[in-house]
């Protein structure tokens, strides 16, 4: 499989689902994991055997451009069955022989191209295209991107939503700042989590809610956690020009959990997921949610939350926030459906 994501020690979902699917993927006898990377591993949480680039002058090449033309060399040695592209992406030249098997978590290149980087952008329209259709098996994370993959490509996938762990709500209060445990004491605020980038739609959420404290509207603080993505100054200017907003910057998993279970309220405005991960989190601890109207909300959240479609329906929502309550769901998708998914290909005697 894959292993460049296990070089850092920033994860993002797409990390956390991984690490979750092979971590019980590994509890199989009858399955071996393996993986491959470019550099050495920083994270702990994956203890399989790793085989190295070994090239001086290929550990330095960029690493889209190792994995697709290079890492093959490293695979197509190895006694497999199978290869994983568990981060969304195939190395191109894998032996015939080898069947792959690819997890594609969003069409972001062809949905919303507008929000990606231009680099990002080619390399996902060239060669996840491609990748698409070398692929033995396609998995998504939602019915959602199943669908659009059928109308974009016409090609059947299997779906492995994300799951939450059975100890998902526990947290070391250690591990919590107090920068963060100070500002739960004193603040009434609504949360979210995300990347700052323009497919994140902060830009927008945030001139609603600006224009709300400025006219004493509303009396909550925005407390914002996540990694700066791409294109982030204009929402940076918008959060500077507000003592109401917060920004964490990337936070720990006991801190998001932390600020999550303590919020008022928790905001995805995303313009477009495969899924949502903090959608299902938030609700895990029975936050009352407040989205922006996409399918893959709707999907993720089971319908159990307020949404909006535009500026005006946002700002009546925020306006009459001591009116939104929880919506409780009954269920989430367990653990054992999603991973199934996995094991029917993995393991197809098994089932």
């Amino acid at each position: 499989m894959d292993g460049r994501f296990l070089e850092k020690n920033q994860n993002t979902g797409i990390e956390n689902y991984t690490i979750e699917v092979l971590n019980s993927l590994s509890k199989e006898k009858n399955l071996n994991l393996v993986y491959v990377s470019q550099k050495e591993s920083i994270s702990k949480s994956l203890n399989y055997k790793n085989y190295l680039e070994k090239n001086r002058f290929l550990k330095h090449l960029y690493s889209f451009l190792w994995f697709f033309f290079f890492s093959h060399r490293i695979v197509n040695k190895l006694k497999i069955d199978f290869y994983f592209g568990c981060q969304g992406f195939l190395p191109l030249f894998l032996n015939k022989k080898i069947k792959k098997v690819l997890t594609v978590y969003d069409l972001t290149f062809k949905l919303q191209p507008k929000t990606m980087r231009l680099k990002s952008l080619l390399i996902h329209s060239i060669f996840l295209k491609y990748n698409i259709f070398m692929a033995d098996f396609v998995v998504t994370i939602s019915k959602s991107v199943a669908n659009d993959l059928m109308k974009l490509f016409s090609i059947k996938s299997i779906v492995s939503y994300p799951f939450l762990t059975s100890n998902f709500k526990s947290y070391n209060k250690k591990n919590i700042s107090k920068k963060i445990l100070s500002l739960v004491s004193k603040e009434k605020y609504l949360f979210t989590v995300s990347t700052i980038e323009p497919r994140k739609n902060l830009e927008f959420f945030l001139d609603i809610f600006n224009n709300l404290t400025r006219n004493n509207t509303i009396s909550l603080s925005f407390v914002i956690a996540g990694k700066l993505g791409w294109n982030y100054n204009k929402v940076l200017n918008l959060i500077n020009c507000n003592n109401k907003i917060i920004y964490l910057g990337y936070i720990n998993d006991d801190e998001k959990k932390f600020l999550m279970k303590n919020c008022l309220l928790f905001t995805f405005p995303s313009l477009y997921e495969g899924f949502g991960i903090p959608i299902i989190e938030a609700q895990s601890f029975n936050k009352p949610l407040l989205l922006k109207r996409t399918p893959i909300s709707i999907e993720a959240s089971n319908n159990k939350a307020y949404f909006y479609d535009d500026s005006k329906s946002l700002s009546n929502l925020l306006s009459n926030y001591t009116d939104i309550k929880t919506i409780k769901r009954s269920s989430f998708a367990p653990k054992y459906k999603s991973i199934r998914a996995y094991k029917n290909i993995f393991l197809k005697d098994v089932y």
